[in-house]
């Protein structure tokens, strides 16, 4: 394996592109197999791929949730979620709180 991998490039693409990107399609834009890059992040970041990208969505969703009066469920979808209760599942998981709580700490500026 390189010596010199780069792993902020790709990190950065998984942030621009954290609703709709895949393993694969990361790979691919990179030039790389999706094993090795499935290894690489790992090693370099202590993460699975898969890791970063719910946790990229759901630092989205959770900026959304204080900073506007869209819906928890538009939010959702937006960073990338269709299944609802995998979305507050993952997100009280990660937080500690479901983001209707959150919302509700946001103060009276949104819904």
């Amino acid at each position: 394996m390189p010596a010199n991998f780069d792993i902020l490039p790709i990190l950065n693409y998984i942030e621009g592109h954290y609703a709709d990107v895949t393993l694969a399609s990361t790979a691919a834009h990179f030039g790389f197999s999706p094993n090795y890059l499935s290894e690489r992040i790992r090693r370099e970041t202590g993460r699975t791929f898969k890791e970063l990208v719910v946790l990229q969505r759901m630092s989205m969703a959770y900026f959304r949730i204080q900073n506007s009066r869209d819906s928890i469920q538009e939010i959702a979808k937006e960073v990338g979620y269709e299944n609802m209760s995998y979305f507050y599942r993952k997100f009280q998981d990660i937080y500690g709180i479901r983001p209707g709580a959150l919302r509700n700490l946001a103060g009276p500026s949104t819904p």
